[in-house]
């Protein structure tokens, strides 16, 4: 599952092996870098184990002290006009 993380703190880096091990252990899933956005959002991926559902690892790095959001990376589009 891919999915955008902003961290609280902009001076803090996402892409370091600490903080992709901090997230990896807060999940209990494999956390890869994929890459910097604007607004010092990250695009990350979220792997987990058989039997383990990625929304509930989702939560746990949405729980996380550190974080201001960790949202799916879905394409949003416009209903069309009535």
């Amino acid at each position: 599952m891919r999915f955008i993380l902003k961290l609280k703190d902009p001076h803090t880096a996402v892409d370091t092996p600490a903080m992709l091990g901090h997230l990896a252990k807060v999940s209990r899933s494999e956390i890869v870098y994929v890459r910097a956005m604007s607004g010092d959002a990250h695009v990350l991926i979220l792997r987990t184990e058989a039997g383990v559902r990625a929304d509930a690892a989702l939560q746990r790095i949405k729980a996380d002290p550190l974080v201001e959001y960790a949202e799916p990376d879905a394409v949003k589009r416009a209903l069309p006009a009535r």
